[in-house]
């Protein structure tokens, strides 16, 4: 019924994946320590959005970049550590 009651469900887990969707990210992204985030080289419109995160909040610790090919945009894994 919550975030809260999930999150109370996994207990003591060595990691818990929240895949969303926007209100959830929302809900979540002060209460995480690690953000995995993929980056689209692609300018698209839409009307839902990762929240807006402060990167001074946070180190990136590695990048997986892949370029552009096939008709396929370039993009990158990021992950992110909170500081």
């Amino acid at each position: 019924p919550s975030l809260d009651a999930a999150l109370t469900l996994v207990g003591e887990a060595d990691e818990i994946m929240i895949t969303g969707g926007a209100q959830i990210f929302e809900m979540a992204l002060d209460a995480v320590d690690r953000l995995y985030i993929t980056e689209i080289d692609l300018d698209v419109e839409g009307d839902t959005f990762f929240p807006e995160f402060s990167l001074g909040d946070w180190k990136e610790v590695s990048r997986e970049a892949h370029p552009s090919e096939e008709g396929r945009p370039a993009y990158s894994f990021v992950v992110y550590d909170r500081l």
